[in-house]
């Protein structure tokens, strides 16, 4: 983050952009109650969601930050360090090594959407969100693991803050099981596995029904043609770190070189990778595949930071 912020330093000074002029800022009381049975935005522009948290950090940044950019993109390198923090703790949990993390973290820092989300302020809420899903994974294999209750609870408040700021926490209930898979698999441990993930589904449907009931034209996934292609499309640009889209001769070049870094990678990988690693390999290509999943409803650039990481890692896995 200190090389990635040196590096691009001169972005610190950029001004506020589109939604940033109205979500950042202090809010009165009963607009943030409102939040809790309505939609956080009262210009009635966002998405209609119940995303009460994302008011709390707008009000936070609003009030403590103000319309100091410097400031707020400050807040913004800090916020994603912890994103990153707590992602290679669950990449340790998983097993990876330490110098695997470095190489998902490297690759992750270069890609356009860790721009993305650093430079707009107004998405810190999804950089918080995703703090949160990936403490729940992580407090899941803890649980798993260790059994403490303590743990179970963890991992359900982090789950509940999550849906409560973004709704892609709605594929942990079937993520959080392939991750076991993934990790350590012992049969022995099933009964932690299914608790965890029925209680984990039972709050993701108490939040979609509240949602749709408290909040006017909400959104329902559409299983349509145009869903299966932004799918696909959000899981071709996760596995690009410059994007799908290439603009220019050089864009073009670094596109066609990464491609081809790939198809060498799998091919030496199907040559000599383990059984093991194998196995691991396709369920992290099937993580990344769970993670695509919200682009069914609206495909963000900006939205594909977990299956970009978890693709990452797939990466990462093939060469270590």
């Amino acid at each position: 983050m200190l090389i990635w912020s040196a590096l691009f330093a001169s972005t610190f000074r950029y001004p506020f952009f589109w939604d940033d002029f109205h979500l950042i800022r202090s809010y009165r009381g009963p607009e943030i109650l409102s939040a809790f049975h309505g939609v956080i935005d009262p210009d009635k522009i966002e998405t209609p969601g119940l995303r009460s948290c994302s008011i709390l950090l707008y009000n936070l940044q609003g009030s403590l930050f103000g319309e100091n950019v410097i400031a707020q993109r400050i807040f913004m390198i800090v916020l994603m360090g912890a994103f990153l923090m707590a992602t290679g703790m669950l990449l340790l949990e998983i097993g990876l090594g330490f110098l695997q993390v470095m190489i998902v973290f490297v690759l992750f820092v270069s890609s356009r959407v860790f721009a993305s989300l650093v430079l707009w302020i107004s998405l810190s809420h999804i950089i918080l969100a995703y703090i949160w899903i990936v403490l729940t994974a992580y407090f899941f294999l803890l649980w798993v693991k260790r059994g403490r209750w303590f743990l179970f609870l963890f991992m359900l408040t982090a789950f509940t803050l999550a849906t409560f700021t973004r709704e892609e926490s709605y594929t942990l209930p079937v993520v959080l099981p392939l991750l076991w898979l993934i990790s350590t698999f012992d049969p022995g441990r099933w009964r932690q596995v299914a608790i965890a993930a029925l209680s984990i589904f039972v709050l993701a449907c108490f939040h979609y029904w509240l949602w749709h009931f408290l909040v006017p034209n909400a959104l329902s996934p559409e299983f349509t043609a145009s869903a299966v292609k932004r799918f696909l499309g959000a899981m071709a640009a996760s596995w690009l770190p410059g994007g799908s889209k290439w603009i220019g001769p050089a864009d073009k070049f670094i596109g066609m070189t990464w491609v081809a870094f790939l198809i060498g990678i799998v091919v030496s990988f199907i040559r000599v990778g383990s059984p093991r690693v194998r196995y691991q390999f396709l369920g992290v290509c099937c993580l990344g595949m769970l993670l695509s999943l919200p682009a069914i409803g609206i495909a963000r650039s900006f939205g594909i930071a977990l299956p970009t990481l978890a693709f990452m890692t797939a990466i990462s896995i093939a060469i270590g």
